[in-house]
């Protein structure tokens, strides 16, 4: 984000600013599925998702935030996968 931006912008509203960024992706696969899903074919849904999901992804991609956290990638990985099999 601009940092003139988020200064003049409160922090609650800057949270608002990322829901598109990450919404888009989900949002275009379900569109994608629900609208087009008795017009055209199973294979061209599953390649308009293929193709129209990354483009979403590759626009957000400045907005997301790093999977990185304090440790390093690795140990950060880790520690997700062993909340994930203690979570299961």
């Amino acid at each position: 984000m601009n940092p003139q931006v988020a200064q003049a912008v409160p922090e609650k509203a800057a949270n608002r600013l990322l829901l598109l960024p990450y919404a888009l992706p989900y949002l275009t696969y379900v569109a994608i599925a629900s609208l087009l899903g008795g017009r055209v074919s199973a294979e061209v849904s599953y390649l308009l998702r293929l193709v129209c999901v990354p483009i979403a992804l590759a626009w957000g991609w400045k907005w997301y935030s790093g999977v990185r956290g304090p440790r390093s990638p690795w140990g950060s990985a880790g520690v997700g996968a062993a909340w994930g099999v203690a979570g299961a």
